[in-house]
């Protein structure tokens, strides 16, 4: 999957960076060469033309947390635009954040009153959740394989920390073409992309 290839890359950049600076610093007076391959042809840059970025701690990336990310994202923004799905990662990880949600990706979006059925699985009561898509009664199956791959890697994305938060910290947000929550009046709103208004708790 293209979000695995990403974090494999950024490894292979630090490596090569660490070697590189292993090799410029057990000889200073020594001229040294590398040797890399560009589309499969040799190339030998010379040492003073390398600059090294600095090295950059890389995220743990918890697989079942951008599993959790990643499903909220295609259930709840798989017809919205990139910046849609973008507001949706973003208020999740940011009620992750705040004070008065659980403390993990797939705690918030698995939030809301829960019961165990005849099989002795744990089932979200119906429409007392926090994502309507968690709590409807209809099958989480994810059916539609492009727009699942680009979930996986907006999340994977979004828990790297590369996408900016679009919503300015919100926690809430809905269409006001379709709703009228009553915490719409309590709230700040942060922002509005498309037909929905995104808000923020201000406590």
């Amino acid at each position: 999957m293209e979000y695995v290839m990403k974090y494999f890359l950024s490894i292979a950049s630090l490596a090569l960076m660490f070697t590189m600076m292993s090799q410029t610093s057990e000889a200073p007076d020594e001229p040294r060469q590398i040797t890399m391959f560009v589309n499969g042809v040799e190339y030998q840059p010379k040492i003073e033309n390398i600059v090294l970025e600095p090295v950059v701690e890389i995220p743990e990336i918890n697989l079942a947390e951008l599993d959790c990310l990643a499903l909220n994202i295609y259930h709840e923004a798989r017809g919205e635009t990139y910046q849609g799905k973008v507001a949706v990662a973003n208020v999740t990880l940011n009620r992750v954040a705040h004070n008065k949600y659980p403390d993990s990706v797939c705690g918030v979006v698995r939030q809301g009153r829960h019961y165990v059925n005849w099989k002795g699985n744990t089932m979200p009561v119906k429409h007392k959740c926090q994502f309507s898509w968690y709590c409807d009664g209809r099958s989480d199956t994810v059916h539609e394989d492009r727009a699942w791959s680009q979930s996986q890697d907006l999340a994977f994305d979004v828990l790297m920390g590369w996408v900016d938060d679009n919503t300015h910290g919100a926690t809430h947000y809905y269409n006001p073409d379709k709703a009228d929550p009553y915490w719409a009046k309590q709230y700040a709103q942060t922002a509005q992309l498309g037909n929905h208004v995104f808000m923020s708790m201000v406590y």
